[in-house]
């Protein structure tokens, strides 16, 4: 049976009960389209990783209230992580939002602040095929919850998303690597506990703009299935 590892990188249920972590989210996910292999969650945050990047079939790393270019030990350990498996393995890796960022990062790209600001609530995305082996639909609407975003892909990869607030929003390097900015993990039930919880953080106006946008059901299976397809 094939093993991914999760690599959570947040504490959340430390600020919001209920949901568990980011990897939580993201097995029950998966299992809701009936993707059930052997998952093992990391607490990356902590200094927990694999002992070695040919430990798993794939990885699978999460979002964070960190910034990639932070300068915590754990990131650039994380950041170590991503290279070594790019460079002496064959498995894959899908990163979600922060995981998203810290791949462009750490593969030769650039995380910045986002010049428009919070990308937050339920927003479209356009795609194109680029040569992707997976095929994708033209349009859907994600769920996002984001202050950066990858301002320059690395070298050799593939952008396959825009969303009006964000360039890069899905990329992809050599069909192994795929970033994804959004969160099909979450759930709007959860994003909406979020946004009033960091109200403060995020600014009235944007939260209210957010949770105004959650009338708009995202397509999360559609991109569950787009990314089980893709570690398979």
């Amino acid at each position: 049976m094939t093993n991914y590892a999760i690599l959570d990188c947040e504490h959340v249920s430390e600020t919001i009960d209920g949901f568990g972590e980011f990897g939580d989210m993201m097995v029950d996910a998966f299992n809701s389209i009936g993707f059930d292999p052997d998952f093992e969650l990391f607490d990356t945050k902590r200094g927990d990783l694999p002992a070695s990047v040919k430990d798993f079939d794939g990885y699978i790393i999460m979002g964070s209230y960190n910034g990639a270019y932070d300068t915590d030990l754990w990131i650039y350990d994380l950041g170590n992580f991503i290279q070594d498996t790019y460079n002496n393995c064959d498995r894959k890796m899908i990163g979600i939002c922060f995981g998203h960022q810290m791949i462009g990062q750490a593969l030769g790209g650039k995380v910045e602040k986002a010049a428009a600001g919070w990308g937050l609530g339920s927003l479209p995305l356009s795609f194109q095929q680029n040569k992707f082996p997976i095929p994708l639909p033209n349009k859907m609407n994600l769920l996002f919850s984001h202050g950066d975003q990858v301002t320059r892909l690395p070298e050799n990869s593939i952008n396959l998303a825009t969303a009006e607030h964000c360039p890069h929003a899905m990329f992809s390097i050599d069909n192994r690597m795929l970033g994804l900015q959004a969160h099909p993990e979450f759930t709007s039930e959860f994003l909406t506990k979020l946004i009033h919880k960091h109200t403060p953080i995020f600014g009235v106006d944007n939260a209210r703009n957010a949770i105004e946008s959650l009338h708009t059901q995202p397509d999360n299976k559609t991109m569950l299935h787009i990314l089980k397809n893709f570690l398979l």
